[in-house]
């Protein structure tokens, strides 16, 4: 299902994960430190909102920020690391 969508708006971190992993547009919706945390690792450079900041941001605009795009670190890309699962899953 991942795989075929466009993008994600997401709170779920595997969700994150598996939306990186295939190259989708994604705009995770922090709700702990541990997503924080790894989008720090993998460098990411796209929007993003805390849960507790929901009222503050319309939908409009998660999608309009989620378009533009994001990179990561390549060598800390969540590909390879789920490269594994990826297989097992097709």
């Amino acid at each position: 299902c991942i795989r075929n969508c466009k993008g994600l708006i997401t709170a779920r971190f595997h969700g994150m994960v598996l939306g990186i992993n295939y190259g989708k547009e994604v705009y995770p919706v922090i709700y702990s430190d541990k997503t924080t945390q790894v989008l720090r690792d993998i460098e990411f450079t796209g929007a993003y909102a805390k849960i507790a900041e929901l009222d503050t941001i319309t939908a409009e605009e998660m999608f309009r920020q989620m378009e533009s795009g994001y990179q990561v670190r390549e060598d800390r890309n969540p590909q390879e690391q789920f490269k594994i699962l990826d297989e097992i899953l097709r």
